[in-house]
């Protein structure tokens, strides 16, 4: 961990956060900065080719409910804390995606009741004939 000194030292209190992220002090003084460090997964690059995530994983990654929290706690457990940041930023980012599917949804819904009110005015206009009425404009 950086210190302002322009060194660097091992920290003395680690503490995990729930987003994936840790807090880290140096815990040398009380009024030290609180250093906050984003976990991720170091992919072994060394591989040819990554096998895919199997299909039992990835209903259990995206589910709701017990079957994740099960997940997310068995991956807490696990010596490697960053294992359990990934899997939480990836639900976040997937309940994320979900909630933009159903506005887009929603938006094209809207844009398509709009679509057919405009056509219906649009037919009603030519077939009161308020072109050929207006042509002196």
């Amino acid at each position: 961990m950086p210190l302002s000194t322009g060194e660097r030292v091992i920290p003395q209190f680690v503490q995990r956060l729930g987003a994936g992220e840790v807090e880290m002090v140096a815990g040398r003084e009380g009024n030290e900065l609180v250093y906050v460090a984003q976990l991720r997964l170091k992919p072994n690059y060394g591989q040819a080719i990554a096998d895919p995530i199997p299909i039992w994983f990835s209903n259990i990654l995206t589910s709701l409910g017990n079957k994740f929290n099960t997940l997310a706690q068995a991956t807490y457990e696990l010596p490697n804390w960053a294992t359990h940041a990934e899997v939480m930023c990836y639900c976040r980012i997937d309940e994320d995606h979900h909630e933009l599917k159903e506005q887009i949804s929603l938006l094209k819904a809207c844009l398509s009741i709009d679509n057919k009110a405009l056509d219906t005015y649009q037919y009603h206009m030519e077939a009161c004939n308020l072109p050929d009425q207006l042509q002196n404009l």
